[in-house]
């Protein structure tokens, strides 16, 4: 996990190249068509610039659903986001659940995209007034996604306007489950001290619930399969013990029998000078 602590805690703004220096990804996997692999070895910077603006503007209006998640297998673990904060002189936990997309702009004259936010934010279980936050996207490499706000206010308590600025470095993008996955930070100030980093997903639109519905299927059926494997291996394990004991009883069984005779009723036959129903005893020999 990274660790910004310093800049975070203090309740200043995070440098660009303080949050550069702390967060850089060695790549940004792209997964489309089922099929995931490194941008800059699939794609070029423009292609991939362009295919994630479309995305943001085709959810525009939709809410996206954040969680705090593993940066390996990319699963959440805990909804929201959560950032510890100093009110006043009141400790204080705020969440953000997920964030409006209200609209997607280009940026002038400048390969870059505005987006506006408006970020579900609740503070010790209650819902503070806020403002959209405009965030810029911008797609400096295929390896490099950079999307950060400038400040946006909101309202923690009668002590005055808390100021949060939020910052994200993409490493993974999923366009066929609607998946972004980032390192973020989280920066307060002014009224209210605090903030937070970790790795998180962003859940876009019908495609996030597809998504967290197949997750929690799979952990479910996971831990089925679990179960069945364990259960299929005492069984084999019981068969095997089976298996040994039967042969251990047949070969007991076996040297037993060595030598004693076998009575053997043969069938008669109208050439065969014994007479017909008459049983003949041949001894067994020990090395047949």
């Amino acid at each position: 996990m990274i660790k910004l602590s310093a800049f975070v805690l203090s309740g200043l703004f995070i440098s660009q190249m303080a949050f550069a220096q702390a967060v850089t990804p060695t790549s940004v996997v792209v997964c489309r068509d089922k099929q995931c692999a490194a941008a800059s070895q699939s794609m070029t910077r423009e292609y991939l610039y362009n295919q994630l603006v479309s995305f943001f503007e085709n959810n525009a209006g939709q809410n996206v659903l954040f969680c705090e998640a593993d940066q390996i297998h990319r699963v959440c673990y805990e909804n929201g986001i959560r950032f510890k904060t100093q009110v006043g002189l009141t400790p204080a936990v705020a969440t953000i659940e997920s964030a409006k997309v209200l609209r997607v702009k280009a940026v002038k004259n400048s390969p870059a995209t505005d987006i506006a936010f408006d970020y579900d934010i609740s503070l010790n279980e209650t819902k503070p007034r806020c403002e959209a936050s405009l965030t810029r996207l911008k797609v400096s490499s295929a390896d490099t996604i950079r999307m950060e706000s400038g400040k946006f206010d909101c309202k923690f308590s009668s002590l005055g306007k808390t100021a949060l600025n939020t910052m994200f470095a993409v490493d993974y993008i999923d366009f066929d489950y609607g998946l972004i996955g980032a390192h973020y930070v989280i920066g307060a100030s002014q009224a209210s001290k605090g903030g937070a980093e970790g790795y998180m997903l962003m859940r876009f639109s019908s495609l996030a619930d597809v998504d967290n519905s197949f997750t929690q299927k799979d952990k479910a059926e996971l831990e089925k399969l679990k179960v069945q494997a364990s259960e299929l291996k005492r069984k084999v394990k019981s068969l095997k013990q089976d298996l040994r004991v039967n042969r251990r009883n047949f070969e007991e069984e076996s040297d037993d029998k060595i030598g004693q005779p076998v009575y053997v009723e043969k069938p008669s036959e109208s050439d065969d000078a014994v007479p017909s129903g008459t049983v003949q005893i041949f001894p067994v020999d020990a090395e047949h």
